[in-house]
């Protein structure tokens, strides 16, 4: 093809620059925008954090409230008590009578509150409990030691009966597995480790081994 026939190649643009306001004013903007983000996710941190600790400090002005009148109680009737003790005996010093411990009485005997998990537990056995109806079953037993105040039920699930249950799986007596529940919502469910009946090979191992002990005794 002849050069003259060729269509001329359009002219290059020239690459406008940008001007120097335009620049800088994007340039700034940039930098507030991204000063922006941050507290923006910053201030949704703290906000979050905020609810979090007001939720918690009304359950602990709750508690409070509920403690402090029985505190100034306890306070007034130990008084009592210790001028009734001196008067009684002048030699005595009331400060120095042991406290009893909180776990005394509460649920029976000492370890009165496992025996009465393993129980449950046990009396459901293949079935596993979720930590609800564990609960119910503790609360049915120990009205008077079990909390029903919703704050305090959760701590003492948490702090008490969870703590119990993950001691007796780390030594074998119960598992543990997730299981659904009435509600929907996915807990802990908790069996009684059922002990496996021997089989008939361990039978007659175990009679050929004390047939052996008696005939040498014999």
């Amino acid at each position: 093809m002849p050069a003259s026939s060729r269509t001329p190649a359009p002219p290059r643009r020239r690459k406008q620059r940008t001007p120097p306001p335009l620049h800088w004013m994007a340039g700034k903007r940039a930098r507030l925008s991204g000063e922006r983000s941050r507290l923006q996710t910053l201030l949704s941190r703290v906000r979050s954090d905020i609810a979090a600790t007001e939720s918690r400090l009304t359950t602990l002005q709750a508690r409070y409230a509920v403690a402090r009148p029985r505190y100034a109680v306890l306070e007034k009737e130990l008084g009592a008590v210790d001028k009734a003790i001196e008067r009684f005996d002048v030699t005595a010093v009331p400060s120095l009578i042991a406290d009893i411990q909180a776990w005394q009485g509460r649920y029976g005997a000492r370890g009165g509150l496992n025996d009465a998990i393993g129980q449950i537990l046990q009396a459901a056995s293949p079935s596993f409990l979720s930590t609800q109806a564990l609960y119910n079953g503790l609360a049915d037993r120990f009205p008077d030691a079990v909390p029903t105040v919703p704050t305090e039920r959760r701590r003492w699930i948490a702090d008490n009966l969870r703590r119990r249950l993950q001691e007796m799986v780390a030594v074998g007596l119960v598992e543990r597995r997730v299981g659904a529940v009435e509600n929907g919502r996915r807990q802990a469910c908790w069996r009684w480790v059922v002990a496996r009946p021997p089989t008939v090979a361990e039978l007659r191992a175990k009679a050929s081994a004390t047939h052996a002990r008696r005939k040498g005794h014999a």
